[in-house]
């Protein structure tokens, strides 16, 4: 079970630009799998870091944690692209956004 879905990405990232972080072979839409893989590798540190307090995988999914899987997700999204993070991303993703 995952703790985020592409569309909870979609309401951080806009469609266009999910499109421009997976679609690598230019067919003009999101690559799933791509989506699929940068959520699971979220996922798998958010279990890691859990593992020694929680019984993983955590459920019922935690809103806040829902959030942090989304942002790990976005910046691993990010992290195999050449694009450049947006500010307000960098800035969210420095921990800025954990108060």
């Amino acid at each position: 079970m995952a703790y985020c879905t592409q569309d909870d990405i979609l309401y951080l990232l806009n469609e266009t630009a999910l499109i421009q972080l997976t679609d690598d072979d230019g067919a003009g839409e999101i690559d799933d799998e791509k989506v699929t893989r940068a959520i699971a590798d979220a996922d798998a540190a958010i279990d890691a870091y859990c593992q020694d307090r929680y019984a993983i995988p955590l459920s019922p999914v935690p809103a806040k944690i829902r959030q942090i899987s989304v942002d790990i997700a976005a910046y691993n999204l990010y992290s195999r692209s050449d694009r450049v993070l947006p500010v307000r991303l960098r800035e969210k993703f420095s921990f800025g956004g954990y108060d």
